[in-house]
């Protein structure tokens, strides 16, 4: 049975009260955890159709879902696994810098991870992801 609850307040017995819209427009809208060396393989994810490996280091998550608009916000993150340790990764949206348009639309970010100081994109073992935004 399919069916509509419209409630303004959830209100728990020990935590509180919080205004519904906190709980719509607050959640991620989609999140994603995926290998991005040798074959991509999504591990686990929310409202995510794919995770493209473009090049070395270049992936573009994919949304199933589309946001409103491209005003969203991303967090992403990952590691590089090397012998014995990992090292922590910094994502950059491509096209971000002055002049270039951000590669990113509804249902897609383009993205870059780098070494934590470093330069070049490098191919990451473990990326994940989170979007946050208004559903279309």
């Amino acid at each position: 049975m399919a069916g509509t609850i419209a409630a303004d307040t959830l209100t728990h017995s020990s935590a509180g009260s919080i205004a519904t819209n906190y709980v719509v427009e607050g959640s991620s809208k989609a999140w994603f955890n995926f290998n991005g060396t040798g074959s991509m393989v999504i591990n686990d994810s929310f409202n995510m159709s794919s995770v493209t490996d473009n090049a070395q280091g270049d992936y573009t998550p994919a949304m199933s879902t589309a946001l409103g608009n491209a005003n969203y916000a991303v967090v992403v993150g990952g590691q590089i696994r090397q012998a014995g340790s990992s090292i922590n990764v910094v994502f950059e949206i491509k096209g971000t810098t002055i002049g270039t348009p951000d590669l990113k639309t509804t249902t897609q970010v383009r993205m870059d991870g780098k070494r934590s100081g470093g330069v070049g994109a490098q191919d990451i073992g473990t990326g994940h992801g989170s979007f946050l935004g208004d559903l279309a």
